[in-house]
């Protein structure tokens, strides 16, 4: 135990305390985003939307595409673009797994026909998967259902590095009574390894995009058949009330003509014929 110049009394323990505390607080921010970072690197996969939902003198078909984000500490960011568009992605992936992804694009050739995408959805293991609208900028008009899948390489690699090797079997002199199984063909690159998932997932999100449409299509042909339908009620209503109302102001006019030609003959019978006068009474 020493004094110290403030007058306390402090020891061994103390110190050793107040130094564990400080560690602990210096350690904590990099704990907390210690599982955000095993996610760093590319995010390789596709968007996948389906058919226009309003008038376009634009394609209105669904479509498929490319996407590469990268992540850092838990953002997200990147950019898709073309010679036509230009789309940009920011988001995030919180401690949970879970994922909010939104992007804003226009046409290079028109700026001011814009949209943005909002997707949300979850991370797990080297996988994620969002869905969300493609809406107007204000977000007051639905364009297209959307979908994403992306994938990491690299994260799946340092998951397996950081997982418990499996224990090792000690050799004994005891020989196999079955046959030696033949060598196994090394695994492919890592790189064709990739390339190969990207191309499942691309081939993967193209028939979700046909699905997506054919459904789309289907709601979009039987809401057409709903309004031809009551637009067909609807015109048989107005011709038998036209058809009413015509029938009513004949049987009027009808009623109309015969009290007329009635008063008329009553008219005429109580008129009292005029005598006429001779030369004689003058």
């Amino acid at each position: 135990m020493k004094i110290i110049p403030s007058g306390r009394v402090t020891s061994a323990k103390g110190y050793a305390l107040r130094a564990w505390i400080l560690c602990a607080t210096a350690l904590t921010p990099i704990l907390a985003y210690s599982q955000i970072n095993t996610l760093d690197g590319e995010w390789m996969g596709g968007l996948a939307c389906g058919e226009l939902q309003t008038p376009s003198a634009r394609s209105t078909k669904a479509f498929t595409a490319g996407v590469t984000l990268n992540t850092s500490m838990g953002s997200m960011r990147g950019t898709r673009q073309n010679n036509e568009i230009l789309e940009t992605y920011s988001g995030s992936i919180d401690r949970t797994g879970r994922v909010t992804l939104d992007a804003s694009g226009h046409w290079k050739g028109d700026p001011s026909r814009a949209w943005r995408i909002r997707l949300h959805g979850n991370q797990s293991g080297s996988r994620m998967v969002l869905r969300g609208p493609m809406e107007s900028p204000d977000g007051k008009t639905h364009l297209r259902a959307c979908h994403m899948e992306l994938s990491n390489l690299a994260v799946e690699q340092r998951a397996r590095a950081n997982s418990k090797p499996s224990p090792v079997v000690p050799k004994t002199s005891v020989r196999p009574t079955h046959p030696a199984e033949p060598a196994r063909e090394p695994p492919p690159p890592a790189g064709q390894k990739q390339q190969g998932e990207q191309a499942q997932a691309a081939k993967a999100l193209e028939q979700k995009a046909i699905e997506n449409a054919a459904e789309e299509r289907a709601v979009t042909a039987k809401r057409q058949a709903d309004d031809a339908t009551a637009a067909t009620t609807r015109t048989q209503a107005l011709e038998i009330e036209n058809a009413r109302l015509l029938a009513e102001k004949a049987a009027a006019e009808r009623a109309a003509a015969e009290k007329a030609a009635t008063e008329k003959r009553a008219a005429d019978a109580k008129k009292v014929p005029i005598k006429a006068r001779s030369t004689m009474d003058l």
